[in-house]
């Protein structure tokens, strides 16, 4: 009787292991760590307004995430954390600060995101006049 109890033990083990693993897996979760530096000088800029946006299928104007945008910091680094949407297709980052404008080779000046990712960007700016 012992023997079998020491012998099932171990998969009991595994099979939990498994199913942890898996839920972890499934939480959609999405980390942005970005970093907003000058394109000329390389300089990092703080106070750059960083605004998380998601799109539809099909929609041509995409819609700023509510409680999804922070400021860069001195060291012109900033830190976004979400969990995705499914019913949404793709999300993306917008960034401004006056005198700026964003440096992207993307339509519309939006830096497409990885969902379910950790990723690190780096965005270049350019002044304006």
């Amino acid at each position: 009787m012992k023997t079998n109890i020491f012998l099932i033990a171990p998969f009991i083990l595994l099979i939990l292991a498994f199913s942890c693993q898996k839920k972890e897996e499934k939480n959609n979760l999405t980390v942005i760590n970005g970093l907003v530096i000058d394109s000329l000088t390389n300089n990092p800029l703080k106070d750059v307004n960083v605004q998380l946006y998601k799109d539809k299928m099909l929609s041509e104007f995409p819609l700023p995430v509510s409680g999804y945008s922070t400021l860069t910091d001195t060291f012109g680094k900033f830190y976004l954390e979400f969990t995705n949407d499914e019913s949404f297709v793709s999300y993306s980052l917008s960034v401004s600060k006056k005198g700026y404008q964003n440096y992207s080779p993307y339509f519309n000046s939006t830096i497409p995101i990885v969902v379910d990712k950790k990723q690190s960007l780096t965005i270049k700016m350019f002044k304006t006049k």
